[in-house]
């Protein structure tokens, strides 16, 4: 998701850093020294329901370095479906996302709080503001933004042509059965002559590509 978001911002004109932590293997005084030394306006986090705890430190230091940095979580299982508990937990979090990031990400870089997509506190503090995400086709994404990437930190790249599934396997949160998941179920795929180029490009760099 760092990747397609970057890339589709990118493509857009907007200016992005990314800190691919994981794979740097960042410490947290890294990633508060990348926060200071970038500016940013937002900051824009991916996490997983079983790690939350540990992906949300993020906004916790940006609000450290600035506390005007609009905090921007996306993970699409248990935020959704928990925003209150989500955003009462977790104070630095000013706003999770109810759908796929990219075009959400646009759209608060264009419009800020008035974008659709997201899930944040009302201003009184007495309850909170949701608001559905606007339609969105895969087919507008291009390449992931691979030049902001530490391409050398990974032995296998992971090609998503496609998202979506039309089976209901019950164990899965991706399919059409999966309720409790933010993902768009139906079964899309990306432009086939972005995908080639993406294939050619990371072959060039001599990577082992795999489809996700």
């Amino acid at each position: 998701w760092l990747g397609t978001t970057a890339g589709f911002l990118q493509d857009k004109g907007v200016e992005v850093h990314v800190l691919e932590a994981n794979a740097l293997n960042s410490s947290w005084d890294k990633v508060e020294e990348t926060i200071q030394r970038t500016k940013p306006e937002l900051v824009f986090m991916t996490g997983a329901n079983c790690s939350i705890d540990h992906d949300v430190k993020v906004a916790e230091l940006a609000k450290k370095v600035n506390e005007k940095i609009l905090t921007v979580l996306y993970e699409p299982t248990l935020a959704p479906n928990k925003p209150k508990e989500i955003l009462d937990v977790f104070p630095f979090v000013d706003m999770v996302l109810t759908g796929e990031p990219e075009n959400i990400v646009w759209e608060l870089c264009q419009k800020g709080m008035n974008a659709n997509g997201i899930i944040f506190r009302e201003a009184s503090g007495s309850g909170y503001v949701r608001r559905d995400p606007d339609p969105f086709s895969i087919e507008e994404l291009g390449m992931p933004a691979y030049n902001l990437l530490p391409m050398n930190a990974y032995d296998v790249i992971y090609v998503r042509y496609n998202r979506g599934c039309p089976y209901k396997c019950t164990f899965c949160t991706i399919g059409s059965n999966g309720s409790l998941s933010a993902l768009n179920k139906t079964l899309r795929f990306r432009r086939e002559d972005i995908v080639i180029q993406e294939l050619k490009y990371l072959s060039g760099l001599g990577k082992r590509i795999e489809f996700a």
